[in-house]
């Protein structure tokens, strides 16, 4: 059931980006970017694994920089 809030996002993320890591319990929380700039995504292990998984096939098909 929809409580009637729908959102959409994205951010395009650069070599010099900087990306913070902090593991809270089961929970992975990736900073991209600034403290006052940037993108948070909180990931429980199941979530984590899946886009490790689909990041590792995305490195396989786009070319070295």
């Amino acid at each position: 059931m929809s409580n009637g809030v729908h959102l959409e996002s994205w951010a395009k993320i650069e070599g010099g980006c900087p990306i913070a890591v902090q593991v809270v319990g089961t929970e992975t929380q990736l900073r991209l970017g600034g403290r006052t700039d940037g993108l948070d995504l909180v990931l429980t292990s199941e979530a984590l694994h899946n886009l490790l998984e689909k990041c590792t096939e995305a490195a396989q098909l786009v070319p070295a920089d």
